[in-house]
């Protein structure tokens, strides 16, 4: 699958955490369907193919979301380059491997995002907001990576002769 493809997916991703999956929320965290995305595709691509889709996916945000401009871009191009790292440093087609991954870079979100917007609560958000949001994202991982997989599958064009 080519980056245009991967690209349209995040801004699916963002779509759906924006929009339709509200009933999903519990106390009003949902999970971070960006993160996950952005953590699924930087596995397969590795560093700077993480590095590419998490600015990707960081630019939607800030042109969607607002806040302080660029802030959302560095922090995903930071969480896209380091998911795919761990590509190099873990075997990461375990599922466990994967849920850890994935709740570890959503911590790390949180805490860049209260860095960077710290009018979200501070230090109190971490326990608020962060743990519980990267415990729900670290468990809704397996299903979205298991639906990207098919989808990929889904997408990929067969020869013409084989039809």
């Amino acid at each position: 699958l080519n980056i245009f493809y991967k690209i349209l997916a995040l801004f699916g991703c963002m779509v759906l955490q924006t929009s339709f999956l509200r009933p999903l929320a519990i106390s009003g965290v949902k999970p971070d369907f960006i993160l996950i995305g952005t953590a699924f595709f930087a596995l397969e691509e590795g560093e700077f193919g993480g590095a590419v889709l998490g600015f990707s996916a960081g630019l939607f945000m800030d042109i969607l979301g607002g806040g302080a401009p660029g802030a959302n871009t560095l922090i995903m191009l930071f969480i896209g380059f380091l998911s795919g790292l761990s590509k190099r440093m873990f075997f990461s087609e375990k599922l466990g491997i994967q849920m850890l991954i994935v709740f570890f870079l959503c911590m790390l979100d949180g805490m860049l995002n209260t860095l960077f917007f710290p009018a979200m609560g501070g230090n109190d958000a971490m326990d608020r907001i962060t743990l519980p949001l990267a415990l729900y994202t670290a468990f809704a991982a397996p299903f979205c990576f298991v639906f990207f997989r098919k989808a990929k599958k889904a997408l990929i064009l067969k020869p013409f002769a084989e039809k």
